[in-house]
């Protein structure tokens, strides 16, 4: 697990200078979950939208694997647009 943790921060500087906004959500989501993990023994930032029409009303997300996803995503189309 540290190797995987090592390889996606080599990975995420070496991006990160590309698109800056995307390696910080990562970071910060990522450092969010663990300090989270580490002071509470569990996750205590979810969503929920129970106005929102639909199933979408009835999930509930983590603000720190939304942060997470949308900085890959990000990390993803500032490499595709070189």
């Amino acid at each position: 697990l540290p190797a995987a943790g090592a390889l996606a921060l080599a990975g995420l500087l070496r991006w990160g200078r590309r698109c800056p906004a995307g390696a910080g959500l990562v970071l910060g989501g990522g450092l969010s979950n663990l300090y989270e993990r580490v002071r509470h023994r569990r996750v205590y930032d979810y969503l929920r939208f129970p106005k929102v029409p639909g199933p979408l009303g009835r999930y509930v997300y983590n603000l720190a694997d939304l942060a997470v996803f949308a900085g890959v995503g990000a990390l993803l189309l500032s490499r595709r647009r070189r």
